[in-house]
């Protein structure tokens, strides 16, 4: 089946299709698909014979105003879709990968786009009209976090700023509706609330001055948020990082003073925890951010951000699952403000620096 065809008017959308050989049926009933919308689908059954391939596909890549990707099981292992990635990464083009399977996960170059798409193909149909939508939309310049959360699409944000300033941007919207009733889950090693002004923390993880700035702002923005009456907050923490003592015991510091802070309001909820997976903060209805460590980092390089309302619950469930079974041996907030008093002793010991006034 041919693609869509190419004389189509300069204003019209192009993309690019990624995929692998074995996957070239797929590929092109897509193409042909996009096609009846007007969007332009570049594919290397375009090229003419005798074409050198590789500066042809980098020529069709340049020119795309978004790259899809056939996520399969052929795709995520192939060499060539790697290195097409790669180059549509080097010209900061929107990246979309399409699963055609829900326990396909990005690899690769794939792991670090800036967009990341899973489509549900239980509903082919409603599948289609989002990405048609979401793509007309990219054409039109309209990425954001409104964008993705009205058609349901996922988003990989990379790089610590990035992640801080999107927690940032959606704290101060959540902070513009006062009387919002809002459900806030957060599931993080150490929390945002063990972040300080201290100069040994910029020191710890190596951090510039903006990004202590941007999460110092975290912090208080979210203290707000927690402080209001119509927000629910619940957080598992599980504090272990492979940090000097003397890193550990500020961060100890930080986290325990604020949970003294907070530890009679009965709006708030936090206990410690062990748990598998991501960090998470979810607000309920809304999104749920997931970060990943792709590198032995202070940071989450990788972070997902998810607006399926199933997809919210499942994390939900999750975090509920974990809160519920740390309840049920006895974990409370009171616990918790004792684990971590032991433990900020503990690092100040070690590393020397107990004082009188602690």
């Amino acid at each position: 089946m041919s693609p869509a065809i190419s004389s189509q008017g300069e204003n019209t959308m192009k993309v690019f299709l990624s995929y692998a050989r074995e996957d070239e049926a797929i590929a092109h009933l897509l193409a042909y698909i996009l096609g009846q919308h007007n969007i332009e689908c570049l594919i290397d059954r375009t090229l003419k014979a005798g074409t050198k391939f590789d500066a042809a596909l980098k020529q069709m890549i340049r020119a795309a105003d978004a790259v899809l990707v056939l996520l399969t099981e052929s795709s995520i292992s192939s060499a060539w879709v790697n290195q097409e990635v790669g180059f549509a990464v080097a010209c900061n083009k929107v990246i979309w990968p399409l699963a055609m399977a829900e326990s396909m996960q990005p690899k690769g170059m794939l792991a670090t786009t800036q967009s990341y798409s899973l489509f549900d193909w239980a509903d082919p149909t409603r599948t289609i009209k989002n990405l048609i939508t979401g793509l007309l939309e990219i054409g039109r310049g309209e990425q954001n976090h409104e964008y993705h959360k009205r058609l349901g699409l996922d988003r990989v944000i990379t790089g610590k700023i990035e992640r801080t300033r999107f927690i940032v941007e959606r704290l101060r919207q959540l902070l513009q509706e006062p009387a919002k009733p809002v459900i806030v889950y957060a599931q993080a090693a150490f929390s945002t609330f063990a972040v300080s002004d201290d100069p040994m923390y910029k020191e710890a993880g190596g951090h510039s001055d903006e990004y202590i700035s941007m999460l110092l702002d975290e912090r208080r923005l979210f203290h707000q948020l927690i402080l209001r009456p119509t927000t629910i907050f619940k957080m598992l923490i599980w504090p272990v990082r492979a940090y000097e003592e003397k890193y550990l015991a500020i961060r100890y510091k930080t986290l325990l003073s604020w949970m003294q802070e907070v530890r009679d309001r009965p709006n708030v909820e936090f206990i410690c925890a062990q748990y598998l997976g991501p960090n998470r903060f979810i607000v309920h209805g809304d999104f749920c951010f997931e970060g990943y460590k792709l590198h032995h980092t202070s940071g989450y390089e990788m972070n997902v951000v998810k607006y399926q309302q199933s997809k919210i619950a499942d994390a939900v469930g999750e975090f509920g699952a974990i809160y519920q079974r740390a309840c049920e041996v006895g974990e409370t907030k009171d616990t918790a403000i004792r684990r971590i008093e032991s433990m900020y002793q503990r690092m100040s010991q070690l590393s020397g620096e107990v004082r009188a006034d602690d």
